[in-house]
């Protein structure tokens, strides 16, 4: 087996040939939790609500939730942004799009 899965660790054998190139090129006997394989903090899109005087916004997201956000400059109110780390990172694209419950 090329690498196991235990509690939420990766041991890495990169000695087998079915092992994924990025795994062969770290040292034998690694370990990587999961956490680090996974971004701390997911890129978000959103549609500006509210534009606060005090340098943040209230963003709804797609699902209906508002969050409020820092931002460097006062977006239009129907304006759809990029989140990260509670940050508007700029403008996204106005495309159609959907919601999936699940």
């Amino acid at each position: 087996m090329p690498y196991a899965r235990a509690c939420n660790i990766l041991q890495i054998d990169p000695s087998t040939e079915s092992t994924p190139e990025w795994i062969q090129l770290l040292p034998a006997g690694s370990i990587i939790t999961g956490k680090k394989l996974l971004p701390t903090d997911p890129l978000l899109t959103g549609t500006v609500a509210v534009n606060w005087d005090d340098g943040t916004a209230t963003v709804t997201l797609p699902g209906g939730g508002e969050v409020r956000v820092q931002s460097k400059e006062a977006y239009p109110v129907g304006q759809r942004v990029f989140i990260k780390n509670g940050k508007i990172q700029g403008e996204a694209p106005s495309l159609p799009g959907g919601v999936v419950d699940v």
